[in-house]
């Protein structure tokens, strides 16, 4: 039996999953939050309706957003056209960190992000230590055309990836999200690097742009992040298991991020990633946190928040990576599954949603047990079996059976 829970609970986790994906299509709609508003904007007045400490969000203009915050950018050098970048540029496959500030900036992945006409931006993925040491951050970008290559700079806008209402304060190591606005150019940017002084000067050490292709058609309409998988058992099966009623349901592409597995985990992410369904990358931890496997496992079991907050740097670069090529971004863990009770795919499950009102899933994304609005005793009495995922069974294992033949003849 594939899903055992109680009708109560699995309509609450269904109702939570839901909010995610529908909070991860706002995101793929509107850039993320660079500054403050301005002081003189007035917050819009709560609704009577609403309950005492509701937050109310305020819609505006992302284009006008950006023009409050944009930084101009001047010009730094401009080499002949004989020399090129590429062949002093190492390759980041494997996502190591580049450190920037010894010890305090570590930078992980650059994205063009071109959402907003008028206003492009290369978004740098990185983690902070406090202090930085630096008050003021700037970004040299790289370009190469057949006049030659071309860098300039400008003043870096960095907002943390942490919102103060999730808890667990640190003044340690933060995930942030760095932009750095671009002029209107021609040619994509190549490369960025993001430091404390302006027109920096060695491209080799700086992260590849990801430029993307914003008319992708057909456009994947599901794809799911995993966050780091760090497991000594052998799990493929059940990854197996994952990946196919995943794409029973609607996935249609796998970010996997990969901390510590069992060699056949390995083999089964090679095999599926050969059918491009599955792109996956190894994970490690940037400073001085440790990338031992136990040591690892003991500050994460150690400190929680530590954890949370580094989770928050592979599902950010499957967002970006992923901006224009997918419907939806899906953070989700292997062991979660986004059941439907009244319609059978995810495709269906969203053409429901997208009829009620919206302002239910800006409010309602995140419910504590406080044992007044949502009791959580209460939802472990009178437990059921619930047999809404029974309707996939035979799709479900004739894929995995055909997948299991496939990977054992393989091996």
């Amino acid at each position: 039996m594939l899903v055992v829970a109680m009708k109560r609970l699995c309509r609450v986790g269904l109702a939570a999953a839901l909010v995610t994906a529908f909070f991860v299509l706002t995101l793929v709609d509107m850039p993320q939050q660079i500054a403050d508003l301005p002081a003189d904007l007035s917050p819009t007045p709560a609704a009577a309706s609403e309950p005492p400490g509701t937050r109310s969000i305020v819609a505006y203009s992302w284009a006008r957003r950006l023009a409050l915050n944009y930084r101009p950018s001047r010009e730094c050098t401009r080499a002949s056209s004989n020399e090129t970048l590429s062949s002093s540029w190492s390759s980041d496959a494997e996502r190591t960190w580049l450190e920037s500030i010894p010890g305090q900036l570590f930078l992980y992945t650059g994205h063009l992000d071109i959402r907003v006409l008028g206003y492009p931006s290369v978004r740098v993925i990185g983690v902070k230590r406090e202090p930085t040491g630096s008050s003021v951050l700037y970004c040299t970008i790289w370009q190469e055309d057949e006049e030659g290559i071309h860098s300039y700079s400008m003043e870096a806008l960095v907002s943390d990836i942490w919102l103060d209402e999730w808890g667990g304060t640190s003044t340690d190591y933060t995930g942030i999200l760095i932009t750095c606005p671009l002029p209107q150019y021609v040619t994509p940017p190549r490369r960025v690097y993001v430091g404390p002084h302006a027109c920096y000067q060695n491209p080799s050490h700086s992260l590849i742009v990801k430029n993307v292709n914003k008319t992708v058609i057909p456009k994947t309409e599901f794809t799911l992040c995993i966050k780091g998988l760090d497991f000594d058992e052998d799990i493929s099966h059940r990854l197996i298991a994952f990946f196919e009623l995943s794409r029973i349901l609607g996935a249609g592409m796998f970010y996997v991020y990969v901390f510590n597995v069992h060699e056949n985990v390995t083999k089964v992410l090679k095999l599926y990633e050969k059918s491009n369904v599955v792109r996956w990358f190894r994970l490690n931890l940037p400073g001085d946190l440790p990338n031992d496997v136990k040591a690892r496992r003991r500050l994460f079991s150690k400190d929680i928040w530590m954890k949370r907050r580094m989770e928050l740097i592979p599902y950010n670069h499957c967002f970006y990576e992923n901006l224009y090529s997918s419907e939806f971004v899906v953070p989700i863990d292997i062991d979660e599954m986004i059941i439907p009770i009244n319609v059978k795919t995810w495709s269906e499950l969203m053409a429901l949603e997208k009829s009620k009102d919206p302002r239910q899933v800006l409010k309602h994304h995140h419910r504590r047990c406080d044992n007044d609005r949502l009791d959580c005793g209460l939802l472990m009495r009178d437990l059921t079996i619930d047999q809404s995922a029974r309707k996939y069974l035979p799709e479900f294992k004739s894929r995995v059976k055909f997948t299991l033949s496939y990977l054992n003849a393989s091996m």
